[in-house]
């Protein structure tokens, strides 16, 4: 279970990276450069808690522990580590937060005219129909 959150936290944070956008809710988003930032997070709880591993496990040698009793402690860490920097994106997050902006209607160029408001088809149609075109003279030789 744990190990899938920290999964989970890797595609968010690779998310973040890529489209610059963290969704926290359906009101709430981070976006530019803080998401990025906040992928730093998504990305910390592995190292984090591989090294407070390493660092207890060193701590348990010096003393003669066995590593193996242990075994619950070294979950407990990595369990907190990944809590705490669920609560710390979620947190920042909700800090550096907006209200997401409206999606605008995508109008494709060929078919309006943006600024008229008209249908630019119709209009060319009506150019291209026009006889009175002048044309250069025919070469006389």
């Amino acid at each position: 279970m744990i190990l899938g959150i920290e999964i989970a936290l890797i595609v968010l944070g690779i998310m973040a990276l890529v489209k610059g956008k963290i969704q926290l809710s359906k009101n709430r988003v981070v976006q530019g450069t803080p998401a990025r930032l906040l992928a730093i997070v998504c990305f910390a709880p592995l190292p984090l808690a591989f090294m407070s591993g390493i660092a207890y496990g060193a701590y348990l040698a010096t003393q003669g522990g066995d590593l193996e009793s242990h075994k619950w402690i070294f979950i407990a860490i990595e369990a907190g580590v990944v809590v705490a920097c669920l609560a710390l994106l979620f947190i920042l997050g909700f800090a550096l937060a907006t209200s997401p902006a409206p999606e605008t209607p995508r109008v494709e160029i060929g078919d309006w005219d943006r600024d008229l408001g008209r249908d630019r088809r119709r209009r060319d149609d009506r150019i291209e129909k026009r006889d009175d075109r002048i044309e250069p003279p025919a070469d006389p030789r």
